[in-house]
């Protein structure tokens, strides 16, 4: 079957192919003057493949069932419908909404959950839209927005702000299960060092969660592209959030081997020492005193510049 994309302009369809060329007209007609025609035109509309696919705001839709009078909407009708576009559960009567009609539309689009009466909508039907779209967590009723489906809401990057939709004694234990899930996708990316979509997964963990040790996971990863100011500054972050001798040590490191900076290297390696001083602390401090010296001679012209330096 030809993919179609539907534009609507006033009451028809204007359809055109992958490539952007007319495909073929959908009437819309605002009066059905026969129950053939009303069938007819739910059928045609079907070769419009998977129309919502298309549409965000599914307001601009104009299925046939729309236009069609109250006293021709048939089981056969509204199952045509539905089948052929999830959306238009809104124009099924509610006494022609069954459980199966219901489970159909969900399937095909989790966003048609907002059209299933209540006392239709189960456990294991909102978790079907919910996973399917998350926005539906909207549409589903407080007792049965349990942690796994409010969960599971979290998952869709494409709609950030189901949290809103999240009982307020749920909302804790939800973030940092997101967090967690988010954690876990970040690090396997990292390991097949897919950098960019980790740090993308990174973010997520920190604005729900924003340990330490999470801005430390995502400084791993700027060090690994050697986008070494933002691992100075989440390593800054992590420092503000924790302030351990290792934290201090890790960015000392950059300022000495990657950037140059001695005067910062010096300071944190000082701080290293006020927490914990081992041998190795008083090595690195010594080392980096003795580069931050050849750089002063040689700004002073007491050596030449082809002495030895780390840069």
């Amino acid at each position: 079957m030809a993919i179609a994309i539907a534009v609507q302009k006033n009451d028809d369809f204007e359809v055109y192919d992958k490539n952007g060329k007319p495909f073929y007209p959908i009437p819309v007609l605002k009066e059905y003057k026969t129950y053939d025609e009303c069938l007819e035109a739910v059928k045609n509309y079907k070769h419009i493949h998977t129309l919502h696919e298309y549409f965000d705001n599914y307001e601009h839709c104009n299925p046939p069932i729309k236009h069609i009078p109250a006293h021709w909407k048939t089981a056969e009708i509204c199952k045509i419908s539905v089948r052929s576009f999830a959306m238009a559960l809104e124009y099924v009567p509610d006494n022609l909404k069954t459980e199966k009609l219901c489970a159909n539309a969900v399937k095909k689009n989790g966003f048609a959950l907002k059209y299933v009466p209540d006392n239709l909508k189960t456990e294991t039907l909102c978790l079907i839209a919910v996973k399917n779209c998350a926005r539906a967590l909207e549409f589903v009723p407080e007792s049965l927005r349990t942690p796994e489906l409010c969960l599971e809401s979290m998952k869709d990057l494409k709609y950030p702000n189901t949290l809103e939709f999240v009982p307020e004694n749920l909302k804790k234990e939800i973030i940092m299960a997101k967090a967690k899930h988010y954690e876990a996708r970040a690090d396997a990316c990292f390991q097949k060092e897919d950098c960019e979509l980790a740090i993308v997964y990174y973010k997520i963990v920190i604005e729900s969660r924003g340990n330490a040790d999470d801005y430390l996971k995502r400084a791993n990863v700027y060090c690994f592209e050697s986008d070494w100011a933002r691992a100075i500054a989440d390593f800054t972050k992590a420092i503000e959030l924790r302030g351990n001798a290792e934290d201090y040590k890790r960015r000392a490191y950059i300022y000495a081997e990657k950037i140059y900076d001695y005067d910062s290297a010096i300071a944190d390696y000082t701080k290293v020492i006020e927490l914990r001083g081992n041998a190795d602390d008083y090595s690195d401090l010594a080392e980096c005193n003795c580069y931050m010296e050849r750089v002063r001679k040689i700004q002073n012209g007491e050596v030449a510049d082809g002495d030895v330096l780390p840069f």
